[in-house]
C-alpha cells in the first residue's frame, strides 16, 4: 500500500488571537528576514499592530534572487553633487546646530 500524500504544502493564517484585544482578529503577515534556509515572517494583529505569531518557511528561491549571480557586478552610487558643506550651510540658516566639529 502506497504512503498518503499531504494534501496541503504549507498553512497561511488569516485569523490568529490577539493578547491585546483579547479576541481572535485578522492576521497580516509580514517579511522579517531573508536567510539562506529560507525567509522569516511575523504575523501581526491588523487592528493594533501587536506580534501574535511567526512563521519561517524552507524556500530559499527568495534568497538566491536578493544576490547578484557571480562575476557580475553591481552599478555603484552616483555621487550626491550637493557638498554637505552647502546643506548644512542652507540648514543652519533656519536652525542652531550644535556641533563640535568645524565646518
Amino acid at each position: 500500500m502506497a504512503a498518503p500524500r499531504d494534501s496541503f504544502e504549507e498553512f497561511e493564517a488569516t485569523s490568529l488571537f490577539c493578547p491585546r484585544c483579547r479576541r481572535a482578529t485578522p492576521a497580516r503577515k509580514k517579511l522579517l528576514l531573508v536567510l539562506p534556509s529560507g525567509s522569516k515572517y511575523d504575523y501581526v494583529c491588523a487592528e493594533c499592530g501587536t506580534a501574535v505569531g511567526g512563521k519561517t518557511d524552507n524556500d530559499p528561491s527568495a534568497f538566491h534572487r536578493t544576490i547578484p549571480p557571480p562575476g557580475r557586478r553591481l552599478p555603484r552610487a552616483r555621487a550626491d553633487p550637493t557638498p554637505l558643506s552647502v546643506t548644512l550651510r542652507r540648514f543652519s540658516r533656519s536652525a542652531v546646530i550644535d556641533c563640535p566639529c568645524r565646518l
